[in-house]
């Protein structure tokens, strides 16, 4: 009979040697290796990009109202000054 910390000691020891040899791995490899487990399917990329725009929105709509526009619109003008 095993206990649970038996049963555990492979999965572990698997971890360890994992990361050992991915401790000093080439960074172009890892990042391939990343790059499809970070894809999303259409609808979930289309929900976060509905998401970034409302955000990106809300904080335009911040920065207007705090006067952020007028620092813009300054610069607009001494660049036209010139």
């Amino acid at each position: 009979m095993t206990t649970n910390g038996e049963q555990k000691q492979p999965a572990v020891a698997a971890a360890r040697s994992e990361m050992r040899r991915l401790h000093r791995a080439p960074e172009p490899e890892c990042v391939a290796a990343l790059l499809d487990a970070a894809r999303l399917d259409p609808e979930r990329a289309q929900a976060a990009r509905q998401l970034a725009q409302q955000l990106a929105g809300v904080l335009r709509e911040r920065r207007a109202s705090a006067g952020g526009d007028r620092w813009r619109r300054l610069g607009e003008m001494l660049c036209h000054a010139v």
